[in-house]
Order: structure tokens, then C-alpha cells, then sequence
């Protein structure tokens, strides 16, 4: 009887493991599946968010760049001529559109950038002796962290780098700064 047992044991062991093995294989496939679909979805959306992120960061830089360029570049534009370029940067930001494009920017941008976003701009409307130095840092990070936002999340740059290309004289800035 117990030869017959074993016997017994061994033959549905050997029927049954390929039932399993397929059974196991099934669901192995389904949930690789359902992981593809679901790193597929997020990757289309992401490619989607990347084209409208891109649009909406040069929007909200727009009033920036002016501030930052140059006065005799300003005054060599004919379109600009006897405006103000801080008048116009800060009417532009003002300006109901900036508002509707910064909503838009806290809901499709990064954790990183929306911070980055409304500390600058908390200094903004929260002070009316503007610190050109405190501007430039809050700047800088904003820029820092679109480019982290833009697949560069290993950047070795730090904000003041993100500025030393258009800022002749950043370092003097930039050494203040770190000085404690």
C-alpha cells in the first residue's frame, strides 16, 4: 500500500507540474503585461506633458528675460522703443495671461519647479526693495530645477551656474552669496 501511495504521489506530481508551470507562467505574463501597459501610459503621457511644460516654461521666463537683458540690447530693438524694459516686464507679469500660464504651470509642472515657481514669486510680490542678488539666486533655482524637470536630473550645475552664461558678472554675486 505504501509503494502504491508514492506511486500515486508521483504520477500527479508529474501530470500536475506542467499545469502549474503554465499556470504560473500565465500569470507572470499578465502582470508583465499589465506593468508594460502601465510604463507605456506613462511614458506617452509624459512625452505629451513634455511639449506643453516646454511652452509654458518660456512663457513664464519671458518677463525675465527682459529684466536681464542688456538696456543697450533693450533700446536696439525697434519694437521697444521708449519703453521702459522693467515696466514691461513687470506689467507682463501682471498681466492676467502670466496668471492664467503660472495655473497652468502648478498643475503640469514638477514638484521642483513648482517651488521653485512660487518662491520667486513670493518675493516678488512680497517685497518692495528688490535685492538684485536674492533675485538672481530665486531665479537661478526656478532654472535649475526646469532643467532637472527637462531629464537633466543629475545636474552638477548649481543656480548660479544656470545663469553665468547671460550675467557677465554673476561671480560677484554668486561669491557673495555663499559667503556665510
Amino acid at each position: 500500500m505504501d509503494r502504491h501511495w508514492i506511486d500515486f504521489v508521483a504520477a500527479f506530481g508529474s501530470a500536475f507540474t506542467p499545469v502549474v508551470v503554465v499556470v504560473f507562467t500565465l500569470i507572470l505574463t499578465i502582470i508583465g503585461w499589465k506593468y508594460r501597459q502601465s510604463l507605456e501610459r506613462s511614458l506617452k503621457l509624459e512625452e505629451q506633458l513634455r511639449a506643453d511644460r516646454v511652452e509654458i516654461y518660456k512663457r513664464i521666463l519671458d518677463p525675465f528675460i527682459i529684466m536681464f537683458t542688456s538696456d543697450a540690447a533693450w533700446a536696439a530693438d525697434p519694437k521697444n522703443k521708449s519703453k521702459d524694459k522693467n515696466a514691461s516686464a513687470i506689467a507682463l507679469m501682471m498681466s492676467v495671461d502670466y496668471r492664467k500660464t503660472s495655473f497652468h504651470l502648478s498643475l503640469i509642472g514638477s514638484d521642483g519647479v513648482v517651488t521653485a515657481h512660487s518662491n520667486l514669486f513670493q518675493y516678488m510680490y512680497n517685497t518692495s526693495d528688490y535685492d538684485t542678488q536674492k533675485i538672481m539666486s530665486l531665479l537661478g533655482n526656478f532654472l535649475l530645477e526646469i532643467r532637472k524637470s527637462m531629464g537633466n536630473e543629475s545636474t552638477s550645475l548649481d543656480n548660479w551656474g544656470m545663469l553665468k552664461w547671460f550675467i557677465t558678472d554673476i561671480s560677484k554675486f554668486a561669491d557673495a552669496d555663499r559667503q556665510p
